[in-house]
């Protein structure tokens, strides 16, 4: 894999990172802003996140984009926002 910086994201509440080098990828592009959530498919992907922005992300139950799903299906009814 190669980090890309090609994309242009618009500003996010939620944000879901599927590996170490997304996240890293992110990073380097967008600051941080720490009322934004951040989901991690895994422990990997989180503990790159941690270190990359300080600041411990919610970790998916299983390493799977099922899993990631329904996680940011609970945050979103947790926080009433439109789905």
């Amino acid at each position: 894999n190669q980090m890309r910086n090609d994309f242009v994201l618009p500003t996010c509440i939620i944000l879901v990172f599927t590996s170490p080098l997304i996240a890293k990828a992110y990073c380097r592009k967008y600051n941080w802003e720490p009322s934004q959530t951040c989901v991690a498919i895994g422990a990997t992907t989180a503990a790159a996140l941690t270190q990359l922005t300080g600041q411990t992300p919610i970790v998916a139950d299983r390493p799977t984009e099922a899993a990631l799903a329904e996680k940011v299906i609970e945050l979103i009814k947790a926080a009433n926002l439109p789905t």
